[in-house]
């Protein structure tokens, strides 16, 4: 009903009950007759309200609860939502024991099943940040394989787009990448996300701790309003099943378990102002003494592995005066030197 905006004495006047028997059916302690007219009633009213958005929150209800069907028809929505109406949740032996402990708090989380409920349980807490008009932080670690994200082209492309709007709104991302990744995946991670590091409050991590290579753990938390949750075990789940909370209480318990995991990390990448020449020169020195695999990729000739005399050329032409020069040229000799001696570890150099 919360969903619908929809009060209890509303429906209780259409259907005409009393107001406490809508309290009893919503609380579990009365159950609707599945072939009374009241039933019947009830489904028109929600119906007649949702028409005026192509009954998407019907759909969306649905969906989560019945992955699998097929909800374009009419006649498919209205059996579906008797039956969701109707089902009763059975009986559970933890609720019931400690239903009155003060230490236990009941919960009513929306859980997703299989990779089409993730799939909309990723834009549903995306659209829930999107309808604030607060600059708000989300914060991503997703260790699972994304394989389901990129097979659906038009999910992937509505996916890119959400958060489009996100960096152009100018809220906070904070992302952690998982080291299990095969190559591909890395291409497509790389791609998403390249044009979001550049121009967006996007602040990348990569996790090069070895925390088992069995469970995959996935969450998403907009930091003090929700959470998206779950994992899977390598070779175990072949489907990941995840869940959204809104409890405040698990939202920081999330948002905490999220802190942990990027303490382990190392940023991704460090933003450089290209009129800090000097700061761009000793990154790229500081990373060429260092042996290993490397990838660098410029839109500029590499003029750190131009001969000295070409490269003093190059520059008095350009009119640089001779202090920046003398820099330059210095910077220019100790590159040099450190990328040929470590050219010979290197996997990978794009140029």
């Amino acid at each position: 009903m919360k969903k619908f905006r929809v009060k209890g004495i509303d429906l209780a006047d259409y259907i005409h009950v009393d107001n406490s028997l809508i309290s009893k059916w919503r609380t579990g302690k009365r159950q609707l007759n599945p072939e009374s007219e009241v039933l019947n009633a009830i489904i028109e009213y929600f119906i007649t309200l949702d028409s005026s958005t192509g009954f998407q929150n019907l759909r969306s209800i649905l969906q989560t609860a019945y992955p699998d069907t097929d909800l374009n028809k009419m006649s498919n929505i209205k059996i579906l939502l008797k039956r969701w109406l109707t089902e009763k949740e059975p009986e559970n032996y933890f609720i019931s024991k400690q239903i009155n402990n003060k230490n236990v708090k009941l919960l009513q989380n929306v859980l997703y099943y299989g990779h089409d409920g993730r799939k909309r349980a990723a834009m549903d807490i995306v659209d829930l940040l999107l309808e604030s008009d607060q600059k708000e932080e989300i914060m991503i670690l997703d260790f699972d394989h994304s394989t389901w994200k990129y097979k659906d082209a038009e999910f992937h492309n509505r996916w890119y787009k959400k958060y489009e709007q996100i960096i152009t709104r100018g809220h906070k991302v904070v992302l952690v990448h998982s080291p299990y990744r095969t190559y591909e995946e890395r291409l497509n991670e790389l791609t998403d996300w390249l044009g979001f590091y550049i121009r967006g409050n996007v602040h990348v991590y990569i996790n090069n701790h070895d925390i088992g290579d069995v469970f995959k753990p996935s969450l998403i938390v907009l930091k003090g309003k929700a959470a998206l949750f779950g994992v899977s075990a390598q070779g175990f789940t072949p489907k990941m099943n995840v869940q959204i909370t809104s409890d405040k209480l698990m939202v920081d318990h999330y948002a905490q378990i999220f802190e942990a995991a990027k303490s382990l990390c190392t940023p991704m990448h460090q933003k450089i102002d290209l009129k800090d020449l000097n700061s761009l020169l000793e990154k790229c020195l500081s990373l060429e003494k260092k042996s290993g695999d490397m990838i660098i990729k410029d839109k500029v000739p590499y003029c750190m592995l131009l001969p000295r005399n070409l490269f003093y050329k190059i520059l008095k032409d350009n009119k640089v005066d001779e202090k920046r020069i003398k820099i330059l040229l210095s910077f220019s000799e100790e590159y040099s030197q450190a990328f040929f001696r470590n050219v010979q570890y290197f996997k990978y150099k794009i140029l």
